[in-house]
């Protein structure tokens, strides 16, 4: 079985509490693991009804702010 990141295991903490994580924490996070990052940004581009593209993960939070 592989080994799981512990920064995995932090993200999916964070993001059941979304309204009460660290953004910046929870994004420095995702950029210790660059395929997770870069399939969650292509998952909002796919799934966004916005007329720009996101490029990163920074930029989605602005975006995407509750």
């Amino acid at each position: 079985m592989p080994k799981i990141p512990k920064a995995f295991g932090e993200i999916l903490n964070m993001l059941l509490k979304p309204c009460e994580f660290n953004i910046d924490e929870c994004i420095e996070k995702f950029s210790n693991l660059p395929e997770l990052e870069s399939t969650l940004i292509q998952v909002l581009n796919y799934n966004s009804k916005l007329n720009r593209e996101i490029l990163s993960l920074k930029d989605a939070s602005f975006v995407f702010r509750c």
